[in-house]
């Protein structure tokens, strides 16, 4: 989870070069063949039902500071472009709200079982590393599942096709992801194309590494971040905020609008 904002040399490197630190996926990959080495129950999510139902609760301040979790290891993939895209619902009626919402970069991506390993609470392969910004493995699930019941990441490297892993808490409850020796597992990615609205955001960008963070259906928006205009408006905001200074090396958009950077002190004459 997050944890500061430090930035690791890698991230620095890329930033600059738009060269991958080829020693990132070492490490993912070092890390995925020692979870397989200890068996299936290393995918374990740790978790029964109420568990899951309670990390649901984990205390973001608002759902600008749960997608921060994903920006931030955007950032720390060396990312030089975040898309925080979002579909709506309802949009010729007065009632119409937040459907979808996706988080989209253009960092390393991830291999199949690094995609399934990063769904753990405490899977990651930067335990305390603390060059970059998160190094328990908290982040990204509990960050999804305070928004979504139902969310799914889908993850490339160069020269891979993408995959994804749909966690569904219902089908949790209802023990779809329990094995035959009574312990909840992160299901194997499946290969997969984005989802259509994501596709259509993109345009003709073509990502050849990334990962997309999808979350469908978010029941649990907080208050600010409940309706389109709300949502648009207050994302921009908190992410110029938050990133004033990440946005010179990674550029992060709104549904096709550029996040410009916020400086509440009024220092920066760029923000």
């Amino acid at each position: 989870m997050r944890t500061g904002k430090g930035v690791s040399k890698e991230a620095a490197v890329v930033a600059s070069t738009g060269v991958f630190d080829d020693t990132e996926y070492e490490r993912q990959h070092k890390y995925v063949e020692e979870l397989k080495r200890k068996g299936e129950a290393s995918f374990s999510l740790v978790a029964t039902e109420t568990f899951v139902e309670g990390m649901r609760d984990s205390g973001y301040k608002s759902t600008g500071t749960a997608i921060d979790e994903f920006v931030d290891n955007a950032i720390q993939a060396q990312a030089q472009r975040v898309d925080i895209v979002y579909t709506v619902e309802n949009p010729d009626a007065n009632k119409h709200e937040i459907g979808d919402i996706a988080v989209v970069d253009d960092g390393h991506g991830m291999e199949p079982d690094m995609i399934r390993a990063a769904l753990l609470w405490g899977g990651t392969h930067r335990a305390n590393d603390r060059r970059g910004f998160g190094r328990y493995g908290f982040g990204l699930p509990s960050a999804a599942v305070s928004v979504a019941k139902y969310y799914e990441v889908y993850s490339r490297t160069d020269g891979s096709g993408w995959h994804r892993v749909v966690i569904d808490l219902p089908e949790i409850g209802a023990g779809k992801y329990t094995n035959d020796k009574g312990i909840v597992v992160a299901p194997p990615a499946q290969k997969a194309d984005l989802p259509d609205f994501v596709k259509k955001q993109l345009g003709k960008r073509e990502l050849e590494h990334g990962t997309v963070i999808l979350l469908s259906r978010p029941d649990r928006l907080s208050t600010g971040f409940r309706k389109p205009n709300g949502f648009h408006k207050n994302i921009m905001q908190h992410l110029g905020l938050v990133y004033r200074h990440f946005l010179r090396s990674c550029a992060i958009y709104v549904n096709g609008e550029k996040v410009q950077p916020v400086d509440p002190l009024f220092q920066d004459p760029a923000a």
